[in-house]
């Protein structure tokens, strides 16, 4: 996740949301370190998708995530076997970027 927030905070154009759609998410990762490289950026609409079992084992065996649900949002998805991709966007006003997890640079449109 870091090296995404490299990877695509370097292209150079005024982006304001994220999307990320991933496995698991570490909580307080996302809350303490993430969230604020992110906001540093200029991104403050921050929206999150993550497997809904791998969602609840973080929140039964985490400390909470004080901005959780103010600062950016956290959805389940709940299917059959596992969400598991690996992609994260970058969007502004007519310009975008995405990196997939096989992805060494990010797509920028």
């Amino acid at each position: 996740m870091l090296d995404m927030i490299d990877l695509l905070g370097s292209t150079g154009h005024d982006l304001r949301s994220s999307i990320v759609l991933t496995y698991s998410l570490d909580l307080p990762l996302y809350d303490g370190l993430i969230r604020r490289a992110l906001n540093r950026n200029g991104i403050w609409n921050q929206i999150t998708f993550c497997d809904f079992s791998s969602y609840v084992q973080d929140i039964d065996s985490q400390m909470p995530a004080q901005y959780a649900g103010r600062h950016y949002s956290v959805s389940p998805i709940l299917q059959q076997g596992a969400f598991h991709p690996k992609v994260y966007m970058l969007l502004g006003q007519g310009r975008g970027a995405s990196l997939s997890a096989q992805a060494t640079r990010p797509l920028v449109a």
